[in-house]
This record gives structure tokens, sequence and C-alpha cells, in this order.
């Protein structure tokens, strides 16, 4: 019988391919298992992270442009805007004070932002003084002139928090008088209560068929609270917290907004507390967390709750008015959040999310200070826009604006 070595040499070739394919198949396969179980691993670790993404301009683009898909021309969208602490130390009376009038005049204050302020469905942020029948004060106790609530209603300032260490300065008549004052001018308030009726009370607005619940805490009071008024300061307690989360979804809310008065006053960076009590809260169910307190800007980041919906975290909105002479505390951040109802399934959602920088910025001339948008400012200046700002100012806003963008992450 006669051998035929090519015809051997063809079926051991087609074997060798075979067993090389089967076994380029089988690594394949276990890379692919390999990377599954790091994606996996990685995801759990980013929804228990609670620093900042690096990479929060992508993920903001990422999110406005996957929304803008989902979004149909029957949806509704609002807009809400978030600013930061609102403040009147006595270098800020001293330069609002009109002795012809004699009266405090703080519009001009705000001249320059107002277009950010009124122009949103709802503008909220947070106060850090009293409208209390008492001299004015900013030292051992905060006090202001009604007019700055008048002014806040002017320029479009629809919520304000008003739990803060700040809260209980005036006693139980103080906050009896600042809620009176800020509803006089269509300012409504969450975090002090002037009854135990009014505590029990979710504060709840529907703008175009979305109904938002606003929620606020602090970590304490600069006076201690007696026992018999312990009902008027919202103070930080996390079983508190969850039954009044609780209660905004039994009563109907869509969207749910927790201001969260808390953490280090001059650090850049959140502390444990925050990140801890940041963690609850999106346990809990809450939408957007918004922090306070810290007069330097803080960082920002999203997370995902249980039901894989987005959540936003601001740790530290910095401050909107303020004469400090800190340095950092002339910085502060204007978010702006558009929430979307699905005409479909009546789900609501982030849908885009913005932000610029403040700053405010003493205007020598004009002997006020000025709240300014920082990123507006910067581009009329480098457009020899016959309203910029000097040389010296633009200088200090460029800077200002590449520090923000570069602990944010350049989101604009």
């Amino acid at each position: 019988m006669s051998r035929n070595p090519r015809g051997r040499r063809s079926q051991l070739n087609i074997i060798n391919k075979k067993v090389l394919l089967i076994v380029g198949i089988a690594i394949i396969a276990l890379l692919c298992i390999f990377l599954m179980i790091k994606f996996m691993v990685a995801k759990k670790h980013n929804k228990d992270e609670t620093s900042t993404n690096p990479n929060l301009e992508i993920l903001f683009e990422e999110i406005n442009k996957e929304a803008d898909k989902l979004k149909k021309q029957e949806d509704t969208n609002i807009n809400i805007e978030i600013i930061g602490s609102i403040f009147c130390e006595e270098k800020l009376l001293n330069s609002v004070y009109n002795s012809e009038q004699d009266n405090y005049i703080f519009y001009r204050n705000f001249h320059k932002i107002i277009d950010k302020t009124s122009t949103a469905d709802l503008c909220i942020g947070v106060l850090e003084t009293n409208f209390a029948d008492s001299p004015y004060s900013s030292k051992g106790k905060h006090n202001a002139p009604t007019s700055l609530a008048e002014t806040l209603s002017l320029i479009g300032i629809d919520v304000l928090s008003t739990a803060t260490n700040y809260s209980f300065d005036y006693g139980i008549e103080g906050i009896i008088s600042t809620k009176d004052i800020l509803e006089k001018h269509k300012i409504e308030t969450v975090g002090t209560n002037r009854t135990p009726e009014e505590k029990d009370n979710i504060l709840i607005k529907e703008i175009n068929g979305i109904k938002l619940a606003f929620l606020s805490y602090t970590y304490g009071t600069n006076f201690e609270v007696s026992e018999e008024y312990k009902y008027s300061v919202n103070i930080i307690n996390k079983n508190n917290m969850k039954e009044d989360i609780d209660k905004a979804k039994n009563n109907g809310a869509d969207f749910i907004f927790l201001n969260l008065h808390c953490g280090s006053l001059k650090s850049s960076d959140a502390n444990d507390e925050q990140k801890d009590l940041v963690n609850y809260a999106i346990k809990c169910g809450v939408d957007v967390i918004i922090g306070s307190h810290p007069i330097e800007i803080q960082n920002m980041e999203m997370r995902e709750n249980s039901n894989q919906k987005n959540v936003f975290v601001a740790y530290a909105m910095g401050n909107f008015l303020s004469s400090d002479d800190y340095e950092n505390a002339k910085i502060g951040l204007i978010v702006n959040i558009q929430i979307t109802k699905s005409s479909e399934t009546d789900e609501t959602y982030i849908s885009k999310i913005t932000y610029t920088p403040s700053y405010i910025n003493y205007n020598k001339v004009m002997g006020s200070y000025e709240v300014l948008d920082v990123r507006k400012e910067v581009e009329k200046y480098e457009a020899n826009d016959e309203d910029k700002v000097d040389e010296n100012i633009y200088k200090i806003l460029k800077e200002k604006l590449e520090m923000v963008d570069n602990k944010i992450g350049g989101n604009k």
C-alpha cells in the first residue's frame, strides 16, 4: 500500500488550524469574561465613590446628549437655577447705605447677574442672615435690612433655604420675622418653622405639571435652640430626613431637592460627614443635593441611585453675595438644571446641566460689591465690548474661570 505524505500533512494542517481556532476562541471568551468582571467591579466602585468625577464635563455632555435623544416635543421641560449663599456683613451694609434716603439699596449688587436669576422657571438659594426687628449686624448675630428681601424677590429668587447656623440668632421671634418678611415678598422658605405644624408640612411647588419638593437641614445653630422650640430649625438627623423624603414622595413629588448645611468652613473638599449624608440621601431617593456652609466651592458629582436614575450633587456652592475678604469666598457657582417629564411614562429626569462661576467684585468707582457672571464678563472683555470690565478685573476673572473649570471639569 502506498503512502501519501502530502495528504497526511494536509490533514495535520487542518487539525492544527482547528486547535488554534478553538484555543483562540477560548482566549477571546476568557478575555471578554475578564473585561466584563472588571467593568462590573468598576461600575460598583463608581456607584460607591464620593469623590469628584474627573471627567465631569464629558459626563455632563453625555447626559445632555442622551436626554436630547429621549426628549419628545410633547414632553414638559422646566429650568431650575441654583445659586450659592447670601450674606449681609457690615462692609456690605455700609456700601449699600444711602444717606439721602436713609435706606439700604441692594439692587446694584445684582444688576450684572439678573439675567441669570430672573430667566429660569424657578431660582433657589441659601440665606445666611435674618430679617429681625433688631440692629443690623454680622458680628455675633446676622441681621439684614428688609430691603434685601425685596431686592432678592425683584431679581427673581423664589425659594430660600433658611436652615443654617445663623437660623436661631434671634430666637423664635427671628425665625418668625424672617419667614414673614420673605413671604411678604413672595419668597418661600424651607428649613425653619414658625410652628410645629409648619415643620410637618413639606414645601412642594408645581411648575408646568411637575411637582418639586424642597427639604433643608443644618448641622446646628450658633445659639442653642431650647427644647420648647426644637421644631423651629431642621437639624440634620438621618431618621428625620428619611421621614421627610418619604412624606414628599407620598405627597406626589416628582423631584426632590435637598439642601445640607454642613462641612468645613474653609475647605475646597467635602469631608466624610458630607459624603456619608450624601450617600444616605441618595439611597433615600432624592434627586438633587445642594451643599452650603463651606465658603469655598467644592466638588460636583453625577451619581446614580438604585433605580439607575441620575442624582446631581454639589457639595458646596460657595457664596453668591458676601463682603468677605477671603479670596476663595468671592467665588460661587450658579447651576442650571433642566428637568424633563416624559409625556409617555410620566417619569421625571435630569435632561441638562450647565454651570457658570460667579465672582463678587468690589467696584471702587461705584463703591459697591457686584456679583459678576465670570464667563460672560471674560467673553465681553475679549470681544472688546464697550461695557467690559477693566484689565485688572479681567485678569482676576480669567484666572478664577480657569481655576473653577479645572476643578469642576470645564463644562459650559
